[in-house]
């Protein structure tokens, strides 16, 4: 069989559309380097290289959007041990004409990233943190959009930086923000000899959604790293006071609140029983009632010692006097207008307590058949006399189908043999 070869006019043509294929592929930014290890080992990696005896990571950060007419400086701080950072950023935004310059610090904690804004107002934002990795301040480094973003991140060996092999963690997608959708291509690039951040690329398109508007934008960040003793640093540099942030104080609200009935409560913090996690007390809301000599109602929120952003149990608290002006009314939960809720008497010395179990928001009255759905809706109430209690696991994580380790029964229990009166340091069921 006789080979045959293309005529010149197709071979040239078949020549000319590979090049163009492979700088499409090229210009998309979609082109791939061999793959490297798993997302999770790579974060363990630069974690592990951020982390020394006695010892505080301290980077700093040049960053420069070349499209936007934004250059900055940032310094941060880490203390990986705690999942901790303290930051200071300078941001300089420059035009032909005008230049500003405005400097703050930032805070990061427990899930939760603090700062003060130039008018002096505070803020407090959650840190999803980037898939793969345990420690949340290592999103300082990989600019991970969260549940706000449609994101795929692999790892490479392929890529270079300044002519050199280097290992990177790359993330392409799009992150919907409140009045567009931004198509992303991110790149970490790391050493991997030491395991340290080097640099971040991020190209994309912000596509407007009403006008049709686009905007396209490159930034580079690098990263110098260096380690500084922890003991050079101020006791508190890692603490919101460090930037001048009062953090809300929960335990003031219920000295002001004006209760008229005992306050019950596991604390403000709880060590959790093994099976679930440690709790801090991080809200107490205080609701006027109709009748101002019933007292308020009380609403302590306790989120997980570690991430304040995730709510798990409430303890609503009113007196016994407003508790039957409510059902004398008709204003009671769900679970005791539902039919097909079950009603589950259980054990506390000194308290009357009942278990209720019923499907949130999908509620049977009189007459109505049960739903074949399993109930998904648990909740504690105590009765101590002169206060009622209700212990309710977070509502919202049942409805999202998120995992929470309060919502059993046997977590419940443990936390009614925890629950004590305020100013006293023995539980109320002892």
């Amino acid at each position: 069989m006789r080979n045959k070869l293309l005529p010149p006019v197709t071979a040239a043509l078949v020549v000319v559309v590979v090049i163009a294929t492979a700088m499409w592929w090229l210009a998309r930014g979609d082109h791939r380097g061999p793959p490297g290890p798993p997302v999770a080992d790579v974060y363990a990696g630069i974690a592990a290289a951020l982390t020394r005896p006695g010892m505080v990571a301290h980077v700093t950060v040049d960053a420069e959007a070349s499209d936007a007419g934004i250059t900055g400086t940032r310094e941060a701080w880490l203390d990986l041990p705690n999942d901790a950072a303290h930051e200071e950023t300078t941001t300089t935004y420059w035009s032909p004409s005008v230049s500003t310059t405005s400097q703050r610090g930032l805070i990061y904690r427990r899930g939760a990233k603090l700062g003060v804004a130039e008018d002096g107002s505070q803020f407090k934002v959650p840190i999803e943190g980037c898939p793969g990795a345990s420690k949340r301040i290592l999103t300082l480094f990989n600019h991970c959009p969260g549940s706000n973003g449609r994101i795929v991140t692999r790892t490479e060996t392929g890529r270079r930086l300044d002519g050199a092999d280097a290992l990177s963690i790359v993330s392409d997608g799009d992150v919907s923000g409140i009045d567009s959708v931004v198509e992303v291509h991110d790149v970490l690039f790391i050493d991997p000899a030491t395991h340290l951040p080097l640099a971040f690329k991020s190209k994309g398109t912000d596509r407007y959604v009403l006008g049709g508007y686009e905007q396209k934008f490159h930034t580079t960040t690098r990263y110098r790293i260096g380690f500084v003793s922890r003991d050079t640093l101020p006791p508190d540099f890692f603490e919101p006071a460090s930037i001048g942030y009062s953090a809300p104080e929960p335990e003031r609200t219920l000295d002001t609140a004006g209760a008229t009935f005992p306050i019950f409560w596991f604390g403000s913090t709880y060590a959790g029983d093994g099976a679930a996690p440690p709790l801090m007390l991080t809200d107490v809301r205080a609701v006027d009632s109709a009748q101002p000599e019933l007292g308020p109602t009380l609403v302590l929120t306790y989120g997980r010692a570690d991430d304040e952003f995730a709510e798990l149990v409430t303890v609503s608290q009113m007196s016994a006097a407003q508790a039957r002006f409510f059902a004398a009314t008709g204003s009671v939960p769900e679970w005791r207008r539902d039919r097909c809720a079950t009603h589950n008497e259980v054990l506390v010395p000194g308290a009357h307590a009942v278990i209720h179990e019923w499907r949130i928001g999908n509620i049977a009255y009189d007459g109505a058949p049960c739903p074949a759905t399993a109930p998904d809706g648990l909740a504690l109430e105590l009765d101590f006399g002169e206060t009622l209690v209700t212990v309710l696991p977070s509502v919202s994580r049942a409805l999202n189908k998120l995992p929470n380790p309060y919502a059993t029964e046997a977590a419940l229990q443990a936390l009614a043999l925890t629950l004590h009166r305020r100013g006293s340091s023995l539980p109320a069921a002892r």
